[in-house]
């Protein structure tokens, strides 16, 4: 197909210029093309997901590095320390040598301890036999009964069977 006169010479005045892809880096693709180009969203080093999302964990930076290594979830952390065959992984970053602060909170010797744990138990079985008898003095006596003869249990060795309302030999 023949092209008109005026194409020719305007194809030959202006010559196309090479112009490179441009090559964007992870944060540069998760910022919104009408961002500010300046502000890094933070990123986690590990897994590269933002703590945007409501299922997300929380970005935190836990040494001293800086700029794309900076914020990490502390799950993927925990899953590093754990895996890595580096044994100073576990108590220090890999980039920068800091040494990870590592505590314990208060309240996890007391959770360990034996008389703690039977307290809380002891209590919780306070509080739902609380919670049974406020349900059966406003649910009246017939109810009761009726939860009553429920959970009544005779031994099959004093005639009772599993279910006797079931086979017929209930009240």
């Amino acid at each position: 197909m023949p092209l008109a006169p005026g194409a020719e010479r305007a194809t030959a005045a202006a010559p196309r210029e090479y112009t490179p892809p441009v090559v964007r880096t992870p944060q540069q693709q998760h910022q919104g093309s009408g961002g500010d180009e300046g502000e890094d969203v933070p990123t986690c080093r590990i897994c590269h997901g933002t703590d945007s999302g409501p299922d997300e964990e929380r970005l935190f930076s836990p040494c001293l590095c800086r700029g794309s290594m900076r914020f990490v979830h502390v799950g993927c952390l925990n899953r590093w320390r754990a895996m890595s065959t580096n044994p100073r992984s576990f108590y220090a970053c890999d980039a920068c040598q800091f040494q990870y602060s590592l505590r314990r909170t208060r309240l996890a010797s007391y959770c360990e301890a034996y008389g703690v744990l039977e307290a809380a138990t002891a209590l919780v079985g306070l509080v739902l036999v609380a919670a049974g008898g406020v349900i059966s003095f406003l649910s009246g006596w017939r109810v009761t009964t009726m939860l009553y003869d429920l959970c009544q249990w005779t031994p099959p060795w004093h005639g009772g069977g599993s279910l006797p309302w079931f086979a017929g030999g209930g009240q």
